[in-house]
């Protein structure tokens, strides 16, 4: 064998080696397949929930309200008395009901009744069963009198209202109050007087002949 036939015979062998590596190409002869990358997944951002805190609720202390050293009238206003002597203990007449009476005693360095009470126009007196002398003093009524033992004045409140009354001489315990309420009307009576009526008597005709 020349050498000739023998590389022809090894071309001819080389030929089939080289077509079984072209089947690793791609069936249609193209580039090998690539293989598919994984894709990205987006991981889910967790939102946070915020729980709400719990909000404190302050519990409102009481005010303690102090009492009162004096009282009032009904829309809380304090009296002339009260306002020209404020220092007198004046919470005294607290939940004290009015006396209907028209005579104030002086008595043991206080006034009897508490409280008064008169209708308008009414006198008013005053009397000291004490040894020791007193004044009684009301501002609103222009009022400022001093009794000696044994001794009485009178004074007439025309005014409605409620007055509020002290002895100078006697702090701060010797205090009163006088309650004028409106006098009652009497209701007037007219009485209808009657009117006779008066009966018309017939006057007799005369007849032709003179007779009745």
């Amino acid at each position: 064998m020349d050498r000739r036939t023998f590389l022809t015979r090894g071309a001819l062998v080389t030929v089939p080696l080289v077509a079984g590596c072209s089947g690793q190409e791609g069936e249609d002869g193209g580039s090998p397949a690539e293989s598919p990358t994984a894709t990205d997944r987006e991981t889910p951002t967790v939102t946070e929930t915020q729980t709400p805190t719990a909000t404190e609720t302050q519990t409102p202390t009481a005010t303690e309200t102090p009492p009162q050293s004096q009282s009032t009238t009904a829309t809380g206003t304090p009296t002339a008395g009260q306002q020209a002597y404020p220092d007198y203990e004046w919470g005294r007449l607290s939940g004290v009901e009015p006396d209907p009476t028209t005579t104030i005693r002086m008595a043991n360095t206080e006034f009897h009744p508490l409280i008064a009470e008169v209708p308008s126009g009414t006198e008013v007196t005053v009397t000291n069963e004490d040894a020791a002398r007193h004044t009684i003093t009301v501002p609103a009524l222009d009022v400022d009198e001093t009794v000696d033992s044994g001794g009485s004045v009178s004074f007439t409140v025309q005014q409605t209202g409620t007055f509020d009354y002290v002895c100078t001489f006697h702090p701060p315990q010797m205090l009163g109050r006088l309650v004028v309420t409106a006098a009652e009307q009497t209701p007037t009576t007219s009485t209808a007087t009657e009117t006779p009526t008066e009966t018309a008597t017939p006057t007799p005709i005369p007849d032709d002949d003179g007779g009745y």
